[in-house]
């Protein structure tokens, strides 16, 4: 559109180029026929001051002049009215290129506030995405935290249900080694500690629960 508008601006200018140059050729043409009017009306005068000793030879002359004269002067008029509606087109013409001039100038600082606002629109675009960014990083590394975490609270609760079972074994040699040593002190009361019917059974609690016979330390807690 700016430059449908600068051509137009171009074509107007070429115009009035040419009527200026067209006003001047009109100027100078009027100027010449004045000049030439004017020696006319000196020889027209000369003529006349001559006709006194031959009157008819200077009224005919006269009468000639005369109508010279109105044909000068209808030429005159003509050229006055080219001359006035050349003005007249200069002027429109000018006009015409104050309205473009002004439209131009309000169509620039109309684009300018466009590219002004579509600027500020790109740089708000890009810091949304910078922040955009900056959030989908952070969740990632939240994610990854997150699942270090689970990962970390699975392996923790693998190892306690670990604990947890082997404990439940510990009691569960606890308790049989205490129901031997129960038994064995039951026996001991009555008087048959030395019966040779009495076996402890040591070695098969070593069995159920090694931690109490020959413990060892968990790997988890050293590593």
């Amino acid at each position: 559109m700016l430059e449908a508008k600068n051509q137009e601006l171009n074509s107007v200018s070429g115009k009035k180029e040419q009527l200026e140059l067209q006003s001047r050729e009109d100027l100078l043409s009027q100027s010449k026929i004045t000049e030439r009017v004017q020696l006319e009306l000196a020889s027209s005068r000369k003529e006349l001051d001559r006709a006194k000793d031959a009157r008819s030879e200077a009224m005919e002359k006269a009468a000639a002049t005369a109508q010279h004269r109105d044909q000068v002067s209808s030429d005159l008029s003509t050229t006055r009215k080219q001359l006035d509606s050349t003005v007249h087109e200069l002027d429109s013409a000018e006009r015409r290129a104050q309205a473009i001039h002004r439209e131009k100038l309000e169509t620039v600082a109309r684009l300018r506030e466009e590219i002004v606002r579509e600027r500020g629109e790109v740089e708000r675009v890009g810091h949304e995405k910078e922040l955009t960014a900056v959030d989908l990083r952070r969740a990632a590394e939240e994610r990854e935290f997150a699942r270090k975490e689970l990962a970390s609270t699975m392996r923790l609760n693998r190892e306690l249900a670990a604990d947890k079972e082997e404990a439940q074994l510990l009691s569960e040699g606890l308790k049989y080694r205490m129901s031997e040593v129960s038994a064995g002190q039951g026996a001991i009361l009555s008087g048959v500690g030395q019966s040779p019917r009495y076996r402890p059974s040591g070695s098969r609690a070593a069995d159920l629960s090694p931690r109490i016979h020959a413990p060892q330390p968990s790997s988890r807690y050293y590593a």
